[in-house]
């Protein structure tokens, strides 16, 4: 009875995959081997929206500085972590009763200046993801606080109101 005893101690006491043996008693050659497995992660944070207050629909209009970050960035070794974003639709919604709006193009950004990475002046696209900025490779965070968008001019636009456009960012893992 001690043995069966021994043996059903030795099967609870295994975790994973089981392994049996039968052992004196004190024992302390049994071993477990716990495994953490991590996946790539971030805690991220984008403006929810972005104004533009045109005055002038013949002169190019800026945002406000707007703030971008990543922190708590934990990427396979040598990786870098890129921002991307892609409008929803290829073009603003009017105001009621507008026919002409702007494009997903029309909007534009500078490098801003990025903490322990490197922003890319680039366009707003409806196609394709466009690269905000990439980190260094390794870098636990990633932020600006001054990436300014610029709306382009447009002096075919035809309603006052709010024109809308939605898009996405992506955050992503890559090889510098």
């Amino acid at each position: 009875m001690y043995r069966i005893l021994t043996v059903a101690c030795a099967v609870i006491l295994m975790a994973g995959a089981s392994l049996a043996a039968v052992v004196d008693l004190p024992n302390e050659t049994q071993s477990t081997t716990f495994i953490a497995t991590v996946s790539e992660q971030a805690n991220v944070s984008v403006p929810a929206s972005v104004a533009f207050n045109v005055t002038n629909v013949s002169a190019d209009t800026n945002s406000a500085d707007q703030s971008v970050s990543a922190t708590t960035v934990v990427l396979s070794d040598g990786k870098a972590l890129r921002v991307e974003i892609q409008a929803d639709e290829a073009d603003f919604t009017a105001p009621s009763g507008g026919t002409v709006t702007w494009a997903a193009g029309d909007i534009s950004w500078d490098a801003a200046t990025w903490t322990n990475g490197t922003g890319s002046a680039n366009a707003l696209s409806s196609a394709l993801y466009t690269t905000v900025a990439t980190s260094n490779a390794n870098a636990a965070s990633l932020s600006a606080s001054d990436l300014t968008f610029t709306l382009a001019d447009k002096n075919t636009v035809d309603r006052a109101g709010d024109h809308t456009l939605a898009a996405t960012w992506k955050f992503s893992s890559v090889t510098p």
